[in-house]
Order: C-alpha cells, then structure tokens, then sequence
C-alpha cells in the first residue's frame, strides 16, 4: 500500500510539472506570435521573465530580444490579455 501511495504522489507530481510546462509554452508562443505580427520582431530569446503576484492571479513581465538586435519590454497582468509590448531604446544622460 506504501508503494502505491507513492508511486501516486509521483504522478500526481509529475502532471502537475508537466501542465505548469504546457502553460509556460503557451504563453511564449503567444508572446511569440504578438512580437511577429504587431512589431515584426522574430524572437531570438528571452532575456529574462518574472512572475509575480497581482490581486488573486499571476503577472509577467520581462524582455525579450529579436533577431534583429531590438529589445521589447513585455508585461502581461492576466492570462488572457494580450501582452504591452514597449521597445527598449538605449537612453542619454
């Protein structure tokens, strides 16, 4: 009985990453997709990502750079809004 209470814990574990995977390559090919068509910037990588607690739900926000060379800030504050994308520019003091 052991066993099988472990083994349980195991899967339960391992479908809990696997969903939390799923939604985190959700969102990058949504990300992905709105940089192509609203800034025509083809994702070279992410720099970095945070999320963060805002109200009951979970905020992202982060960069992004393009193949190009260009950087966009992105932040999202609920999962099914689109993403505020704004293009980092280098500044002079």
């Amino acid at each position: 009985m052991l066993v099988v209470a472990l083994l349980a814990g195991c899967g339960l574990q391992a479908i809990a990453a696997s969903s939390a995977r799923a939604e985190e390559q959700t969102w990058q090919t949504i990300l992905r997709q709105q940089l192509r068509s609203e800034r025509g910037c083809v994702l070279k990588h992410i720099v970095f990502v945070k999320s963060f607690p805002l109200g009951n739900r979970q905020a992202l926000e982060g960069r992004v750079r393009c193949i190009d060379g260009r950087e966009f800030d992105f932040t999202r504050e609920k999962a099914h809004h689109h993403f505020r994308l704004q293009l980092c520019r280098p500044s002079v003091c």
